[in-house]
């Protein structure tokens, strides 16, 4: 099943790609730190950090998507939108 392509507001993409980037940049840099023999502590405390990003950015992006589908639902397409958030929060919560 194909997968719906999404048009971002041209503020939204941008911040988002920045956000996981800097994301991406501590995930190497725990890896290094780990590769290094870096302090169990101290690696713990950077997972802790890069998860909290990830989540910050995952809050962000269902934000978006939960703005478009209450947009979409006053248009008339309240069912869909609802089983589709029903979908989209299964995942997140996982």
């Amino acid at each position: 099943m194909p997968r719906k392509k999404k048009t971002r507001s041209s503020n939204d993409k941008p911040k988002l790609v920045a956000r996981l980037r800097r994301i991406e940049g501590q995930s190497g840099a725990i890896a290094r730190m780990i590769d290094r023999g870096a302090d169990c502590s101290a690696i713990l405390t950077q997972i802790a950090a890069a998860r909290a990003a990830l989540l910050s950015a995952a809050r962000a992006l269902l934000t978006e998507h939960l703005r478009a589908l209450t947009v979409g639902s006053v248009r008339g397409r309240s069912e869909a939108a609802l089983r589709q958030l029903d979908n989209v929060l299964a995942q997140f919560v996982k």
